[in-house]
């Protein structure tokens, strides 16, 4: 399998225009080779999605494959709620590999979900609120075991750093339920900001470190298992799913629990 350094999605807008969406959000779906992306903007275009078409299971880009760090705190959640769909990505794994996890998708551009249905496989009866997510996570009666949160207009996260939404975000999440959440180039105030709104109800949080990546990925719960349970759970999801957290866990920092 091509490597994803020699993608051509990350050097340029190269690679065949299979599809594009004119106005303010300029979508955009490519593809080189059996890889096939999706990217919002025109001058500075970012990454929405990424998939190669042999395994279209399975999350490429580094930030996604951390998020799935998450699925080590839980042997089998019941229920996640992915806030922005990007390209299906967590909706195709999901559903392929933990298909009795029900899974709800927010995604306020139509757009996004008419190019994950019509060229990343996303299933036509998969259940998308087009809407807000921070309405959404508001006003919703749900309870969720996994809340996946990868908001953000373009290389902007102030939704994810206001400082009501952390509490707002944390309300449809279940008593036991982990919180996963993709930070972007964060700084160390804004991260320090947000480690201390999470912790007033999740202090067991994890830092993670992508490969071949500057985000920062999340995982925030009242309990996490222990570090060194990690290895062997990691190794099952990778005999299940073939999904190999290893590396990510090397990146791995547990934050010292609150005095």
């Amino acid at each position: 399998m091509t490597s994803l350094s020699d993608l051509p999605a990350l050097r340029g807008n190269e690679g065949k225009l299979l599809w594009q969406q004119q106005g303010a959000a300029a979508l955009r779906v490519r593809q080189w080779q059996r890889w096939r992306w999706l990217t919002l903007g025109e001058q500075t275009a970012t990454l929405q999605g990424l998939q190669h078409l042999d395994r279209p299971d399975l999350p490429q880009l580094p930030y996604a494959v951390a998020m799935l760090a998450g699925a080590l705190a839980l042997h089998q959640p019941r229920s996640l709620l992915n806030l922005g769909l990007g390209c299906g990505a967590f909706e195709r794994f999901f559903r392929r590999h933990f298909p009795l996890t029900r899974v709800t998708s927010v995604e306020r551009d139509p757009a996004i979900i008419e190019a994950a249905q019509q060229w990343f496989g996303l299933a036509s009866d998969h259940p998308v609120i087009c809407g807000d997510a921070a309405h959404f996570v508001t006003l919703t009666p749900l309870r969720f075991d996994l809340l996946f949160c990868d908001l953000h207009d373009g290389n902007d996260q102030a939704l994810v750093h206001a400082p009501d939404f952390c509490e707002q975000l944390l309300r449809p999440l279940g008593s036991a339920g982990v919180l996963v959440l993709n930070l972007l180039g964060v700084d160390e105030s804004k991260l320090l900001s947000l480690l201390m709104r999470v912790r007033r109800q999740l202090p067991a949080v994890w830092l993670i470190e992508p490969p071949r990546s500057s985000n920062l990925v999340l995982v925030a719960a009242k309990q996490l298992p222990a570090l060194n349970e990690l290895p062997q759970r990691a190794a099952e999801l990778k005999s299940e799913t073939g999904v190999d957290l290893a590396p990510y866990l090397k990146t791995l920092t547990a934050v010292p629990l609150p005095a």
